[in-house]
């Protein structure tokens, strides 16, 4: 996925995983780069925010993934 944080572009790959409770996840880092240089120059802080913005807040029906 390419993505913009404070005028620099990076790519970041991420990865689906089943939410296991309401209001889980569904999205995990696998790994990011900016493009210009490769380096992985962000802070926790920009990555929880990346995160934040990808995984929805929804109260997923469990039940419906365990069958």
């Amino acid at each position: 996925m390419k993505v913009k944080i404070d005028g620099v572009d990076y790519t970041f790959s991420i990865r689906w995983k089943a939410p296991k409770k309401p209001y889980d996840e569904t999205w995990e880092l696998v790994s990011y780069a900016k493009n210009s240089t490769g380096e992985k120059d962000l802070s926790e802080e920009q990555i929880k925010k990346f995160m934040d913005t990808v995984n929805p807040k929804m109260n997923w029906n469990i039940a419906n993934f365990q069958k």
